[in-house]
């Protein structure tokens, strides 16, 4: 796998920078090597931890009200009655949403990492998790 770009100076090891020019590429070597992550999961990560905030009320109100547990909907105590409430979206427009992927990503049965208590302690542990998928596939 091989990533063109346009003149990019990239901080690495201290003060030193990767110059690539026009004609250099970064190739998966060099991704490796700086442990950075594919911007795919990236993307993954920073939504994540915004909702990591939401839930925990590290956000602001107008994200944090948006999220609705199955309990204060049927009022009756299940095992998924701490999961969030899947909002009925069947476009793709909707699908693409924010608050409807962050619900899929929260209800993810296999992640435990929601119950982490701190913001921090929860990016370095994700981080980790997926810096360890890339590298293993």
């Amino acid at each position: 796998m091989v990533f063109r770009t346009c003149c990019l100076n990239i901080p690495f090891k201290g003060n030193n920078f990767l110059s690539v020019g026009q004609s250099q590429t970064i190739d998966l070597l060099d991704l490796l090597e700086l442990k950075w992550l594919p911007i795919r999961k990236q993307l993954y990560l920073r939504k994540a931890i915004l909702v990591f905030k939401c839930m925990n009320e590290m956000a602001p109100g107008y994200l944090a009200d948006r999220f609705v547990k199955r309990f204060s909907i049927s009022g009756r105590q299940t095992r998924s009655s701490q999961l969030l409430d899947i909002p009925p979206l069947k476009t793709t427009a909707g699908q693409r949403s924010f608050y409807y992927q962050s619900v899929k990503l929260w209800d993810d049965p296999s992640d435990r990492l929601k119950f982490c208590k701190n913001v921090n302690t929860f990016k370095f542990v994700l981080r980790r998790k997926l810096l360890n998928e890339f590298l293993n596939n």
